[in-house]
């Protein structure tokens, strides 16, 4: 596999990600702020690997250290997908909605896309902040899932 296959897939995700936080902005005005946040963290993420890649940083990179098989990003690139589909065809509860929310931040590319930017930021304090933004967005649902009582602290 080779690493830009990996990186394609990952804004793949991102770009999912974003569509689907923007469709709950609209569905969900009470909690826009919330779903906006997310939205806006998740086109940071796009422009961030688009302006990594654009600069060669992935060029060193050996995907065989990756952890990750073509077949396993397939299943969360189709996982993302179909949330969009589901949502843009069916009614959801703030619940699913974020219980869907919570299940893509917690895919491996998500969680990978962060650790990424993160390693890659530490050489350009320009992403710093960003990265810092967008890391907490499994905390920011749990959050909110608590806050709306779909969530009990155990």
């Amino acid at each position: 596999m080779e690493i830009y296959q990996f990186i394609n897939v990952c804004l793949v995700v991102e770009h999912a990600a974003a569509a689907i936080y923007s469709h709950f902005m609209q569905l969900f005005p009470p909690e826009k702020d919330f779903w906006e946040d997310l939205f806006k963290d998740e086109k940071k993420h796009i422009s961030f690997l688009i302006e990594a890649a654009d600069h060669g940083q992935f060029e060193e990179m050996n995907p065989e250290d990756l952890g990750f098989s073509m077949r396993l990003l397939d299943r969360t690139r189709k996982f993302a997908e179909d949330i969009s589909d589901r949502i843009k065809f069916n009614p959801v509860s703030l619940e699913d909605a974020l219980k869907m929310a919570l299940k893509l931040e917690e895919t491996m590319v998500e969680t990978f896309t962060n650790e990424l930017i993160a390693n890659l930021s530490a050489a350009d304090d320009n992403f710093l902040e960003m990265f810092a933004e967008g890391k907490n967005h499994v905390d920011k649902i749990r959050n909110m899932m608590i806050n709306k009582g779909f969530l009990k602290l155990s």
